[in-house]
């Protein structure tokens, strides 16, 4: 439903140009990337690299081919794609220890934790930054403690031994740490995917759903996929409610599928409650299904929300980061569409993109402790024709 392909990834390398040159320009190379210049220079080059390659597990792999698990898993499967094959995307000084090791047995997440090897290979570099692009992969420890608390399930692949708990996760810091980075190269690394991460979730312009053309005929597809997602939805929770008997197997129907297909409907967030003695591995694939049937029924409110954004402009000023975001639409007609979003209340356009709870706010949340080191605060700066109809400023506390 949205484009991640060549156009989303040049917007990334415009948008992260814009800001990484001129943090570059103003704090200096070694406040940004380290003082080890070999250090800077694969660090440099492996987020550049990723930037391109970020977003290339949308394509999934032998291991994952379902959209729900493609979606929640692709920046994992990016960095698998990346470790198998270094020398199909020509990267340099190419890695190839992962090429033949077997990743159904484990993780590659892992494989590159417990490899018996000091520092990270360029290919790893890229393959991480990648892995750890997506909101729901844990970066460090107050991450993974934000995740927790949003009730975001973390894929397994990222936990030793694919057993979910705080004492087996592996945050990229933990991984990092058992590479013996320096505290200086791993707090370099961490700043830079937290900064990744922003840029590529601010990315939020018409090209990521296409014109009036595409919109008629994802809308149908929206439907049917909608469709096909409440039917996985209905078997697998058949499946998992087989050995109730009485009454208990309808009412646990009724909660588990009826009532969640209309809180989906609704736009509100989902929550599972299954009996006691129901283990998360149980109920892991189903919670993913009705994760992205969430996320495709709310798809048609967005085509107006992207399709207002014409350009993203984004430059340093002092201590703040400021984006100016530049539409064809009044502020009074981007006031009369409106935009629904998961667990939120309704918004009109206008509202996501520059109200109180504007969409950038929502994305800053998960790395502001990150962005501290770049910027004090985040402006956000809507324009029609030139003229400003809309602000907004974060202060990163």
């Amino acid at each position: 439903m949205v484009n991640h392909s060549f156009d989303h990834s040049l917007d990334n390398w415009k948008h992260m140009d814009m800001v990484l040159s001129d943090l570059i320009r103003i704090r200096g190379m070694d406040h940004i990337l380290g003082h080890d210049e070999t250090y800077q220079k694969k660090l440099l080059y492996s987020l550049l690299m990723a930037i391109w390659l970020h977003d290339i597990g949308h394509k999934g792999a032998d291991l994952y081919g379902e959209p729900h698990l493609i979606r929640d898993n692709h920046g994992y499967i990016s960095g698998l794609l990346i470790l198998r094959y270094p020398h199909l995307f020509r990267i340099l000084d190419e890695d190839d220890f992962y090429r033949d090791l077997p990743f159904k047995e484990f993780s590659a997440i892992e494989a590159i934790y417990f490899r018996r090897k000091e520092g990270l290979s360029v290919t790893e570099g890229i393959a991480l930054f990648s892995m750890y692009h997506k909101s729901n992969t844990p970066m460090d420890d107050i991450d993974y403690m934000n995740i927790q608390r949003k009730n975001k399930l973390i894929p397994r692949e990222f936990y030793i031994g694919g057993i979910r708990s705080i004492s087996n996760v592996i945050t990229l810091q933990k991984l990092l740490k058992e590479r013996n980075l320096s505290d200086e190269e791993i707090d370099k690394f961490l700043n830079l995917l937290a900064l990744f991460r922003f840029i590529d979730a601010i990315d939020i312009g018409e090209l990521r759903v296409g014109d009036e053309t595409e919109k008629m005929l994802k809308t149908s597809v929206i439907e049917n996929d909608k469709r096909y997602m409440y039917a996985k939805m209905e078997r697998e929770i058949k499946m998992l409610c087989k050995d109730y008997e009485g009454l208990e197997r309808p009412l646990l129907l009724k909660s588990l599928y009826e009532d969640v297909k209309e809180k989906i409907e609704r736009g509100e967030q989902v929550e599972l409650h299954f009996p006691e003695g129901v283990s998360l591995e149980e109920i892991e694939n189903y919670k993913m299904i009705t994760d992205y049937a969430s996320y495709v029924a709310l798809q048609t409110t967005h085509f107006s929300l992207h399709e207002s954004i014409k350009r993203i402009d984004l430059k340093i000023r002092g201590n703040s980061l400021e984006i100016e975001l530049f539409t064809d639409k009044t502020k009074e007609k981007l006031e009369n569409e409106e935009v629904l979003e998961r667990g939120r209340k309704k918004q009109n356009v206008y509202e996501r993109l520059v109200g109180k709870d504007c969409y950038v706010k929502s994305e800053v949340e998960g790395v502001k402790h990150r962005l501290r080191n770049f910027f004090a605060s985040i402006k956000v700066t809507l324009k029609y024709e030139e003229e400003v109809i809309g602000q907004q400023t974060m202060v990163l506390r």
